[in-house]
């Protein structure tokens, strides 16, 4: 009881103790700071500075941590940044140390990677170091604290954060440190009403920096645990006329939707009248599904035809997942008129996820018409989006197979599988098939799983297993023997197929009722440190496409790995004729994949990258993974602020020119060459 008590005040000095540190934190005036000019000259060509990278490339703790006291800045910088990307917590208290180092870029980088490794033992060490006399708009310290304890901190702490009043419209890096240590506590599923208030008042003055504005509507789009009230929702629609930047109004326009009133409706309406950019348009959209099906459908129509793809394939999933059966004859008419091929696909859904079972005859002929489409088509992945339109009639689990399973190229046959997945997640499963034919369709969809997992092809495997663990269908009732999954299992190659050997793991888990530790790839690809010692500061990449020309720049100093490993892979000719498989407004676009369709790989792996840069703009460029340290050839590109992202995916480059290409992209859009440019 003691300990207990004595825990407590300590807590309480602490809370008291940051409560006064950030509001004593309003900046200095300018004659009373002197800033420590920047020590750190991260050069590449420096052999120790290779030396403390390549530790970190093979998560060398103790050598690293040898580094913490040398009296070169730059590699205790190296050595503190490099366990942001290892995350091992054994180094919390030796990396608590450099809060207080000589260098401010030090102390900085050392509360990003504590927030990284994200444990509660480092909140009152970060809260300890937090410094209310610096100079908060030059030094990132501070910012760097405030989201390190969204990572890690508790309630009583995002309060104190929430409350404070008095940072200047200037003091932009501790603005955005407040705002993401709000975001990031959003990220742990934490909140309250004093956070939102903060974040809703970042979101709708327009006089805060736009990297606040955009965390503060980014957080009222995407936590759904965020209410928003008729009063709320109406302030959000008048803060949409007075936001200069789409990539703020793009998730003002999702939060409004979610106050459900009709004032709000009609501001949504108002916006896509006037709207310019293409996401706000797109958002708008997806907001339509909050309100009743006979009052937004009637404005959407029209958008169905509307010559961005983006806008017309979202306004098309908008009636996959809010259509109505009256409509199911005008989304079958939509198909069959000059609108995009891709929209045409998604209306043929529609119409069969709508139109009645009765309708048998009709559905036959839909059924008709997409396969028939299907059997003409030479693109994979329109051969693909028809596969998912047969599965929204979930009696085409057999047509799918029988289409997609035979069919040469990667893509189809893993969505033909994911496609029979989706009929697996019906949450009327036993309803819609009826008492008398669920158990045999439950068994015959078995069969086309088994089947896929025998196919020995990872993506087929991959979607498989995934839909043998859907607890609707309950395929462990028909599941007698599992070696089937072991022997699959056994004849994958890693590290290449890694994602599949541990999907297969997680369903014989599924099945066994028991937890197995899931795989991680051993150290088997060094960086290649004469690609980074030949780049100069103009070493760029030009991504050749039909739609233009993308050019990126590299950050090799943050993310040296990542970047030898994509200009490696460059100078190979491998992203030649590539497709960006995925692509999804206001989201990203990805390619790099050497099957087409995710679920490929070469036979290695590269480390996971983390460094202080945010994905707080478009055009930001990612590796993508299944897990850390699981990355290889895929990369995504960002159509906008994605700040969910941050510290999760490797930053590797940016965009520096086309990024209109970037918007026009779509499925099946081919890299046809990527150069070097030095």
């Amino acid at each position: 009881m003691i300990i207990s008590i004595k825990g407590t005040y300590i807590k309480l000095f602490l809370l008291s103790f940051i409560i006064i540190s950030f509001y004593r934190c309003a900046p200095p005036q300018q004659n009373q700071v002197k800033v420590e000019a920047g020590a750190i000259n991260i050069d590449l060509n420096d052999k120790k500075v290779q030396q403390i990278i390549d530790l970190q490339d093979r998560q060398s703790l103790d050598s690293l941590k040898s580094y913490f006291k040398d009296q070169n800045a730059t590699y205790r910088y190296l050595a503190a940044l490099a366990m942001a990307s290892i995350q091992d917590s054994t180094v919390i208290d030796a990396l608590a140390t450099l809060l207080n180092d000589p260098s401010p870029e030090v102390c900085a980088v050392s509360a990003y990677a504590l927030g990284q490794i994200g444990k509660p033992q480092a909140e009152n060490l970060l809260v300890a170091a937090f410094r209310p006399q610096d100079s908060l708009n030059t030094l990132p310290l501070n910012a760097n604290i405030l989201e390190a304890i969204g990572k890690c901190g508790g309630e009583p702490f995002l309060k104190s954060m929430s409350t404070v009043n008095s940072y200047r419209m200037s003091d932009t890096i501790l603005l955005e440190g407040q705002a993401r240590g709000i975001f990031r506590y959003g990220t742990r599923d934490i909140f309250c009403n004093e956070g939102t208030q903060k974040m809703i008042e970042f979101a709708t003055n327009p006089a805060y920096p736009l990297k606040v504005r955009v965390l503060g509507a980014s957080y009222l789009a995407r936590f759904k645990k965020i209410s928003i009230d008729s009063t709320l929702g109406d302030r959000l629609v008048r803060s949409t006329s007075l936001e200069p930047k789409g990539v703020v109004r793009m998730n003002l326009a999702l939060a409004i939707g979610r106050a459900k009133t009709y004032t709000s409706f009609i501001g949504l309406v108002d916006l896509m009248k006037r709207e310019t950019d293409y996401r706000v348009v797109c958002n708008a959209i997806r907001s339509m599904g909050n309100y009743p099906y006979k009052l937004a459908a009637p404005v959407l129509y029209d958008w169905l035809k509307n010559k961005n793809l983006h806008i017309s394939n979202t306004t098309a999933q908008y009636f996959i997942d809010n259509g109505s059966g009256l409509d199911a004859g005008f989304y079958w008419r939509m198909a069959k008129d000059t609108i995009a091929s891709s929209t045409q696909n998604k209306m043929y859904a529609a119409a069969h996820k709508y139109m009645g079972n009765s309708y048998t005859q009709y559905k036959d002929m839909i059924n008709n018409e997409l396969i028939g489409k299907f059997q003409r088509s030479q693109n994979p992945y329109e051969k693909a989006e028809l596969l998912k339109s047969l599965s929204a009639y979930p009696w085409n689990y057999k047509n799918i197979k029988n289409l997609g399973y035979k069919d040469p190229n990667y893509v189809v046959k893993s969505t033909a599988v994911e496609s029979i997945g989706e009929i697996c997640k019906l949450p009327n499963f036993w309803g819609y098939f009826g008492f008398t034919n669920s158990k045999r369709v439950r068994f015959e969809i078995f069969e086309c799983l088994v089947e896929a997992v025998n196919s020995g092809d990872a993506g087929m495997i991959a979607a498989a297993c995934t839909a043998l663990r859907e607890p609707t269908p309950s395929f462990k009732d028909v599941i007698a023997d599992s070696s089937f999954l072991v022997v699959a299992q056994s004849k994958l190659k890693l590290p290449q197929e890694i994602e599949t050997y541990n999907e297969i793991q997680k369903t014989l888990d599924f099945i066994s009722g028991t937890t197995t530790p899931l795989k991680k790839l051993t150290y088997n690809n060094p960086i290649n440190w004469s690609i980074l010692n030949n780049m100069t500061v103009y070493t760029k990449a030009m991504l050749q496409t039909k739609a233009g020309n993308i050019i990126i720049q590299f950050f090799p100093q943050q993310a040296p790995g990542s970047v030898a490993n994509f200009i490696q892979l460059a100078n190979t000719g491998f992203f030649n004729g590539k497709s960006f498989h995925r692509v999804i407004p206001n989201f990203v676009v990805q390619g790099g994949c050497p099957r087409g369709d995710g679920y490929g790989a070469l036979p290695y792996s590269i480390r996971s990258e983390f460094a202080p840069l945010r994905y707080d703009e478009d055009g930001m460029i990612g590796m993508a993974s299944s897990g850390p340290h699981t990355e290889g050839t895929q990369f995504f590109i960002t159509h906008c602020p994605t700040p969910h992202l941050d510290g999760r995916y490797t930053i590797f480059a940016k965009v520096m020119e086309g990024m209109d290409v970037v918007h026009k992209l779509q499925i099946g859009d081919v890299i046809e060459k990527v150069t070097i440019i030095k």
